[in-house]
């Protein structure tokens, strides 16, 4: 059904939160997470609600039509949509470093991750995932920027002993051109040139578990000037300057009543692709507090797949 694809990529200029709703832990509105890894994602549903809203707002004359095309009618079993939308995965989050601010960090599951979903798409990428450091040590960058004399790294309280890896300049690299907001010479690919960091497994993944932002929210009650009652609560966002990426497959139109501007799934893919590379939208909850700000840069597939 699916003949074409793209990579989207999906860069938090501010704190981002795709919420589960209410949650027994400590943290009252956690981020949504696998089950299997724990690492903050964006579920399918919202994030290609998201775009459908982008779309809304951002259309011209026709857009209807277009929407319709791609995203499905509202009203149920009129229209499907053409375009399927996978989970949004995390693939760089920011660590506070003891030298150079903070670092980029990533796995080789994450890598390895990116790499399956590029070669879905047959985009093959020029670099190939290096094996994962053992506990205690991690690939950095050449020249990294937060390496300490001795090669020592300190990511928050953490030390570990960095090697660099010519094969982790390739990636950054990549990502630097593909994955990260245009211009492409601008401060933040020269960051992820000097900052970016491979961890193992289980130090990636105690980072992204326990380095979110909780942010405690209250509502003030006019008359009393305090706190209202039950209205003191906890929020888990993802921070800023973290990546994700989505796999965007497009089908063949279907006919619906208003007609398809487009007839093919090429049509659809060179449509997203275009229209949603170097833009922005937002995404998650807290729009008007200035959450889930994003700068997209997409990836169309060379072929048919």
């Amino acid at each position: 059904m699916f003949e074409r694809g793209l990579a989207l990529f999906l860069y938090a200029e501010s704190p981002v939160h795709w919420g589960t709703g209410s949650s027994l832990s400590s943290v009252d509105l956690p981020v949504q997470r696998e089950r299997h890894t724990d690492y903050p994602i964006a579920q399918a549903a919202g994030l290609k609600g998201s775009l459908r809203d982008f779309y809304e707002r951002h259309g011209s004359t026709g857009a209807h039509a277009l929407v319709e095309s791609l995203f499905g009618s509202l009203k149920d079993g009129e229209t499907a949509g053409c375009v399927a939308v996978s989970d949004a995965r995390l693939l760089l989050f920011p660590v506070r470093s003891l030298k150079g601010t903070f670092a980029y960090v990533t796995s080789r599951f994450a890598l390895a991750r990116l790499e399956r979903d590029l070669d879905r798409l047959e985009i093959p990428p020029d670099w190939k995932v290096p094996d994962e450091p053992a506990e205690g040590k991690a690939l950095v960058v050449t020249g990294s920027k937060n390496v300490l004399e001795g090669q020592k790294l300190i990511l928050e309280e953490f030390f570990f002993e960095a090697r660099e890896s010519q094969e982790l300049d390739k990636i950054a690299g990549w990502i630097a051109e593909h994955a990260f907001p245009a211009p492409e010479d601008s401060f933040w690919q020269a960051h992820l040139a000097k900052g970016m960091v491979l961890l193992p497994g289980d130090a990636f993944r105690d980072f992204v578990r326990h380095a979110t932002t909780v942010e405690t929210h209250i509502r003030i009650d006019d008359d009393t000037g305090t706190a209202a009652e039950h209205m003191l609560f906890t929020q888990e966002v993802v921070p800023a300057d973290s990546l994700f990426w989505s796999l965007v497959l497009c089908a063949k139109p279907f006919q619906s009543k208003n007609g398809s501007p487009l007839k093919s799934a090429t049509q659809v893919m060179t449509e997203l692709s275009s229209r949603l590379d170097n833009d922005r939208m937002q995404t998650g909850g807290d729009a008007t507090t200035g959450r889930g700000q994003v700068a997209l840069r997409t990836q169309a597939g060379a072929q048919e797949n």
